[in-house]
This record gives structure tokens, sequence and C-alpha cells, in this order.
């Protein structure tokens, strides 16, 4: 599987809240993006495709890789949260004729 790479989705993902704590972005936070490892979609010592990636403030970033994205995730569903911010970035971008 061909890794995606997107910098007009990684700069959208930037500008939204932390998926985790939902801290927004502000002179005090900054929203970073972390590449979740979704079925096939990366592997060991490979980043996973740009629109896999969710935005997450730097003290939720530092967590999810001590804590592990098993533990960090539990109760929260990951996948939905993608599928929201790359339809989101798609239907921005289309209303904007890009």
């Amino acid at each position: 599987m061909k890794t995606t790479r997107d910098k007009d989705y990684l700069l959208y993902i930037r500008t939204q809240p932390c998926a985790f704590c939902t801290m927004p972005p502000n002179d005090n936070t900054q929203i970073v993006y972390h590449h979740e490892q979704l079925g096939d979609s990366g592997g060991y010592g490979l980043k996973s495709s740009d629109h896999f990636a969710v935005p997450l403030c730097n003290d939720c970033h530092l967590i999810i890789h001590m804590a592990g994205k098993e533990s960090f995730w539990e109760g929260f569903d990951v996948q939905r949260i993608i599928i929201d911010l790359l339809s989101k970035h798609i239907s921005t971008r289309c209303v904007e004729g890009r």
C-alpha cells in the first residue's frame, strides 16, 4: 500500500482541536499531528498515510507515545475521528473549489 502525503491536510489538522482533550489551538497550545496505524497503513518504522493523522496537543501527543495507543484511545473510536476529519476537510475543499 502506497503511503499518501498531503501537506494541505496536515496544515488543516493543525487548525483543529486536540482529538483527545479537545483543547483548541491557541497561543498556549500547539496542535501537532499524530499518524495512526490502521490496518496495513504502515509498518514498523513507517509512517502511515497523512490521511490517518489526528490532531493532538503537545501533552496528549507525549502521552500517546508513553502510554501506547491502545490504552490512550480506550473508549474512543479513532477510526470515526479520522473519517470525520477527512470528510470535513474534503467538503471544505469542494466548497472552496480546490
